[in-house]
């Protein structure tokens, strides 16, 4: 959106940075036709750039600006961390426990047919008018929708214990109600338990198509809430509205100035690890504040 990129600016420079640090190819995509022929939200944008350029390149990390990998643990490469050696997976995330809700701020996809396949799908939704948080109600569906194929044509070969396939039975609830408003708890709910019928339990997901990344490991998308930074993680991501731009330059540390200097930044990271250890994991389940069910 080039109408708030100069926000943007600092953390583009800063996940740039971190991309030459582990020799990444770093893409900033803004051609922005395909948002405005179907008025849709900019939210979108990062899956019509991935469409563009998976074909390219054997996986593609799609991250979020608004994101920030603590100084301490930029020697970590996240794609190895998300990619366990040996993986045949497709489409890579971070697991999710009840009461927490599925983010998509930060995925890996294989440059595979079911790679594609699972962004194929997605995009379809592109036309579906007023699903929640826009791209991420029609992400989470299209993830039950991938466990669920992946299920029927296990059943089909006859060796597959988790039941029947995914008949978008979550998929009222991605939509607002009479009076306009979306229950994200009540497709929460339902997400839970069609995951757990599909793919296993959160923790110990059986998926051979998707790999979830066990947050008790390492966070790899740890959403800030409430509790703020006092969780440690791998990745934190300041999602939502309203949020406050110049407070995660200052977790960081960083400033604008040194953030247009990947030689500085690598300087100060180097000297913020020395002397503090990276913790990538914390204990992945937590209660919501009340009156939340779901957060």
């Amino acid at each position: 959106n080039h109408e708030v990129l100069p926000k943007y600016q600092p953390f583009l420079n800063m996940w740039r940075c971190y991309a030459q640090r582990h020799g990444y190819v770093f893409i900033q995509d803004t051609e922005e036709y395909e948002l405005r022929r179907h008025f849709r939200a900019w939210n979108w944008l990062r899956w019509v750039a991935a469409a563009n350029h998976l074909r390219h390149y054997d996986y593609l990390l799609v991250v979020d600006p608004d994101q920030m990998i603590p100084p301490q643990c930029w020697n970590v490469s996240l794609v190895d961390v998300m990619i366990p050696e040996g993986s045949q997976a497709h489409v890579f995330v971070k697991d999710v426990a009840p009461k927490r809700t599925l983010n998509n701020g930060v995925v890996i996809l294989r440059n595979s047919h079911r790679g594609r396949f699972f962004l194929d799908l997605l995009l379809e939704k592109i036309s579906w008018v007023h699903t929640f948080e826009h791209d991420q109600g029609a992400f989470d569906e299209t993830m039950l929708e991938l466990l669920g194929t992946e299920v029927a044509a296990s059943r089909a070969e006859g060796d597959h214990p988790l039941g029947t396939a995914y008949d978008s039975w979550c998929s009222p609830n991605l939509f607002p109600t009479a009076s306009g408003h979306h229950n994200v708890a009540l497709y929460s709910l339902c997400w839970w338990g069609e995951s757990q019928r599909l793919a296993g339990e959160f923790g110990q997901r059986t998926s051979e198509v998707v790999h979830f990344v066990d947050p008790r490991v390492a966070d790899v998308n740890h959403v800030v809430g409430f509790q703020e930074l006092s969780q440690p993680a791998l990745l934190y991501h300041f999602a939502g509205r309203g949020k406050n731009w110049e407070a995660i330059l200052e977790a960081f540390g960083g400033t604008e100035d040194m953030l247009r200097d990947c030689f500085q930044v690598w300087d100060y990271v180097d000297s913020v690890a020395s002397n503090k250890t990276c913790v990538m994991g914390n204990r992945g389940v937590q209660d919501c504040p009340p009156p939340l069910a779901v957060c």
